[in-house]
């Protein structure tokens, strides 16, 4: 069992607060998810929207926003390559989709070699200077809705057991 420092308990609590607030989707993508990104510490933060059968998805609304010294801002081109790569080919969504897990990390699903020699890292992730993967799977009656993704450089340290 994880033991959360009263930092992480405090910021947790803020979390669910900016989660439970949430009027609409703009408040949620726009509130929500730059707190969700400075509290794991991700460089990129991607926020997805899925229809249509669960095993062949389709990406309807698809937002991307980047940390660049304690500043977010959003990413107009990125989001529009993860509605034609990322359903197809990324490993965490096949997870995902499998499974009725709520976290996934790259590590966990495959080893770094692996990763490194994956289609999606070579195509997609190698470009933004991205490696280590943390996936929230957003569900809605036992179905995978959307998602969360969580990025970091291949510089700083993957994402913790705690994180899950």
């Amino acid at each position: 069992m994880t033991v959360l420092s009263e930092n992480d308990y405090q910021e947790m609590l803020s979390l669910i607060y900016l989660a439970n607030s949430c009027q609409d989707m703009e408040h949620f993508v726009t509130c929500f998810l730059p707190g969700v990104s400075r509290a794991f510490r991700s460089e990129i933060t991607t926020f997805h929207l899925l229809k249509g059968d669960p095993h062949h998805p389709v990406i309807t609304e698809s937002r991307g926003f980047y940390t660049d010294d304690c500043h977010l801002g959003e990413d107009k081109y990125n989001p529009r390559l993860y509605r034609d790569f990322y359903y197809r080919q990324s490993p965490l969504l096949k997870e995902a989709v499998a499974s009725t897990g709520q976290a996934f990390k790259i590590a966990a699903v495959m080893s770094p070699k692996d990763w490194e020699r994956h289609e999606f890292f070579h195509d997609f992730i190698l470009p933004q200077h991205l490696y280590w993967e943390l996936f929230l799977a957003l569900r809605w009656e036992n179905k995978l809705a959307g998602m969360v993704t969580l990025w970091r450089p291949r510089q700083q340290d993957d994402f913790h057991d705690e994180d899950l």
